[in-house]
């Protein structure tokens, strides 16, 4: 058997929001192909931020698949977030979904598994198919060996456990090892099925030594969509089925639904990527990896340092002692910076003025002002530092500033070891900590609240794609969170409504 998950896997790029003549085209698409079941997307209850209709499958949405899919439905329940009485978990498998669904299929840590299977029993009792969806494979023969001994509590209740790939990094000879010890720990009771993640490009081959294992059922997506580095290709896995199993497959349709989802990958670029073979090949969290991928524009080499960095590197944190003047210019990346270039330095030589680089993009137009110069390295910045900082005497280069909680890891320039403070944030909230604007006015936030805060280079975007919507969102948080603290001003013009445009030209002579 076969299960396609792509709008539920996919999800993670698009928020759950696919447009209506994408999904006609996949029912379209589905019915006429060799695929058993279709997982339309997650039952979930509210949650405060925007996820769209396929996390939350509306009964509309159910309506819609149950009276134009001609292949058996399954939604997936994250058991985290589902409530722990009966009356809650009926609350999210209504009437509707028990009569317009068949399979439903638990999102389960090992070590919430005793939770998940009272959860199974539930959902079983409402008379549905109940699949385990079991992550974390690659440490089920170590951390997490107790799950084998649990698979006879399932029998009568699970219907297919699914060995989860969830680092993309199982190679085929331990899946052999897990799946003979899975095999023999369901004894013919329930169905196994592999969910495999695409980290290292294994998923085809994993798929094929699970399906000749003996597994009873794959999931794929098309063209690999899915959280992260993706999944298994359903078009990729169909054809080779087509091949070398006789499997009929009308490449018509196959192509079709292709077309549709490679103009989706060219806006949110999923598949594998070196970020994504290094979280694959030392089991690492694909969530992190996926942000930075593609929410933010850092470096591969920034992300793989991030990844691999242990953060021990400890710098002395920067006190409320430091010398800053009274007015302090952030400098970002944005185009203003060079086209009013001589408007911002006759305003920088006519104040004392620090300046704060959250971008060194524009660092040599200001190389020859002898003032007092900060940079933010988070990400790639440190690199971009390193290359534009060659041939400027070593008194010049100013501070460098880190976050001291660093996931992303910080590249400091050979010429500014000796140079570098850490902003403290451990007693702040940190979940902006990978912004290098949020570090900027943090380090603003030693000193007292007469400051005069300066922005040049935020211009925000005309039409922006995802990562700059992604990112503009970002900043409006940050300014958010600080204007009470600061007069936040723009020096040049900016889409921020939130900054207050005040002309560079209105403040020189």
């Amino acid at each position: 058997m076969i299960l396609d998950c792509t709008l539920r896997d996919g999800g993670y790029y698009t928020k759950w929001d696919f447009s209506p003549e994408l999904v006609d085209s996949y029912i379209e698409a589905t019915n006429n192909l060799p695929i058993d079941y279709i997982e339309i997307g997650y039952r979930s209850p509210t949650k405060e931020e925007y996820l769209g209709e396929y996390f939350y499958c509306p009964n509309y949405i159910l309506d819609k698949f149950y009276n134009s899919s001609s292949k058996k439905i399954a939604i997936m329940l994250n058991e985290k977030d589902i409530p722990t009485d009966e009356a809650g978990i009926k609350s999210i498998l209504t009437t509707d979904v028990i009569e317009k669904v068949n399979l439903v299929r638990i999102a389960v840590n090992p070590e919430r598994f005793d939770s998940c299977l009272a959860l199974a029993k539930v959902v079983k009792s409402l008379g549905l198919e109940v699949a385990f969806n079991l992550m974390y494979m690659s440490d089920w023969n170590s951390k997490y060996d107790f799950i084998y001994s649990k698979i006879e509590d399932c029998k009568g209740t699970v219907d297919f456990i699914y060995m989860v790939d969830s680092f993309g990094g199982v190679l085929p000879g331990e899946l052999l090892s897990v799946y003979n010890k899975l095999n023999e720990a369901v004894d013919g009771k329930i169905k196994i099925g592999f969910h495999g993640h695409n980290n290292l490009e294994m998923g085809l081959i994993n798929s094929i030594t699970a399906k000749g294992l003996g597994a009873d059922i794959i999931d794929a997506t098309f063209t690999g969509m899915g959280r992260g580095a993706g999944n298994l290709k359903m078009e990729l896995y169909l054809t080779y089925l087509n091949s070398n199993e006789g499997l009929e497959l009308n490449y018509d349709y196959l192509s079709k639904i292709v077309e549709g989802f490679e103009e989706l990958q060219r806006d949110y670029n999923w598949g594998t990527q070196l970020p994504y073979m290094v979280s694959g090949a030392y089991s690492l969290p694909q969530k992190k990896v996926m942000e930075w991928v593609s929410e933010r524009w850092y470096s591969m080499n920034s992300i793989v340092r991030g990844l691999l960095s242990k953060n021990e590197d400890q710098f002395e944190p920067i006190s409320s002692e430091t010398i800053i003047d009274n007015k302090a210019i952030i400098i970002g990346g944005g185009a203003s910076v060079k086209n009013h270039i001589r408007g911002i330095k006759s305003f920088i030589m006519e104040n004392e003025v620090t300046l704060i680089f959250t971008s060194n993009k524009y660092l040599n137009d200001f190389n020859d002002l002898d003032v007092r110069k900060f940079h933010c390295l988070i990400g790639n910045e440190g690199l971009r530092l390193e290359n534009q900082i060659k041939n400027v005497d070593a008194d010049k280069l100013g501070t460098a500033l880190v976050p001291s909680i660093r996931e992303m890891g910080a590249y400091i320039p050979e010429a500014m070891q000796g140079n570098v403070k850490e902003i403290k944030l451990e007693n702040r909230s940190t979940h902006l900590k990978d912004s290098a604007t949020y570090l900027a006015l943090e380090f603003l936030n030693l000193y007292s609240s007469s400051f005069t805060v300066y922005f040049i280079g935020y211009d925000g975007y005309d039409s922006p794609n995802s990562k700059e919507q992604f990112l503009f969102s970002e900043n409006l948080e940050i300014f958010r969170y600080f204007e009470l603290n600061y007069h936040l001003y723009s020096l040049v013009p900016t889409k921020y409504n939130i900054l207050q445009e005040k002309s560079v030209y209105s403040l020189i002579q």
